[in-house]
């Protein structure tokens, strides 16, 4: 067991964090079905509604195209995989929408016309931009960290639609099923566009209690925030050797964990003691030391790196 705190001390140094864990609405997974269209003439209108955007927007759409709907089509967005698509948009009143089709640059697919026939669950995202007018004299438009580690898929007030079901070329041979489905199979049509809105409001982030083992800490920085023009907080997530209370005296050394952005107990601790470690931590036997995880988003990204440079700001 003392090895394995060994190799997590230098995974720790090495900036290896937990991912976070991301909860969908179970409301917005309900599909919508739309009937079969051709991948050379579709396109989506977007719109925000106004009673949950708040004035004219600045910010990112996005629309994913997921083979399941097992999660949110947005969930599922990663490195490699799930398919989708992004505009930026200036100054957006709720009644405008934003347009996206074969012209948009997609990921991993690049053009729209390119994606296989078949099944898709598709949902849109809207991504807020905040205005940056920093001290060295630039105006940026760029997300705000809301404590999600600069992760559109989950940031609060982030927008989204519900989920709509659409067959792309001819794989399907059956007519959709739903109260708009026409009552015989279609070829797909030559050009269709889409709408959807994006009504649904990502909650915020919620912040594990302090235990007896775990604290949490989160400030705002006076440099960075009179840097960025806007708040900027940073914080870390401590966790504390058995004993620490009843010793208040006493030093210890310290392992810092950098990497990207979490906010969830070093090295994998469990308060219920259900892994390994979290057992050896709590024993008598264990060493006595700390373990300090650090939280510093950028607008730019979800870790700083902890340096201070020219276009990022004083985060050394």
């Amino acid at each position: 067991m003392r090895q394995l705190l060994f190799l997590l001390a230098l995974l720790g140094c090495l900036g290896v964090t937990a991912q976070p864990t991301i909860t969908a609405n179970p409301r917005a997974r309900l599909p919508l079905l739309v009937s079969p269209v051709s991948s050379n003439g579709l396109s989506f209108d977007i719109f925000y509604n106004s009673a949950s955007g708040g004035g004219q927007l600045t910010g990112r759409m996005f629309v994913i195209f997921a083979h399941s709907d097992s999660i949110e089509p947005r969930v599922q967005v990663g490195r490699y995989g799930t398919q989708f698509f992004g505009v930026d948009f200036t100054a957006l009143p709720s009644d405008k929408a934003v347009h996206i089709d074969g012209t948009t640059l997609g990921y991993p697919i690049n053009k729209m016309a390119n994606i296989p026939p078949g099944d898709y669950y598709v949902q849109a995202v809207l991504d807020r931009y905040t205005e940056f007018k920093r001290s060295d004299g630039h105006t940026l438009w760029m997300h705000m960290d809301q404590w999600e580690g600069q992760d559109w898929r989950r940031s609060p007030e982030n927008l989204y639609s519900k989920v709509i079901k659409i067959t792309i070329g001819a794989k399907s041979q059956n007519a959709p099923i739903g109260a708009n489905a026409p009552n015989s199979p279609k070829s797909p049509t030559s050009t269709r566009r889409i709408p959807l809105t994006v009504d649904q409001a990502i909650p915020p982030i919620v912040i594990p209690a302090d235990t007896k083992y775990v604290k949490h800490i989160k400030i705002k920085s006076k440099k960075l925030s009179a840097f960025w023009g806007q708040p900027i907080y940073i914080g870390a997530t401590i966790l504390l050797p058995k004993g620490y209370a009843e010793h208040p005296d006493q030093q210890y050394p310290t392992i810092y964990q950098e990497g990207h952005f979490s906010i969830a107990a070093p090295f994998g601790f469990r308060e219920d003691g259900a892994n390994d470690f979290s057992k050896d931590w709590t024993s008598d036997s264990c060493p006595r030391f700390i373990v300090v995880t650090i939280q510093h988003p950028t607008p730019y990204f979800d870790d700083s790196y902890a340096v201070n440079s020219a276009n990022n700001g004083p985060y050394g």
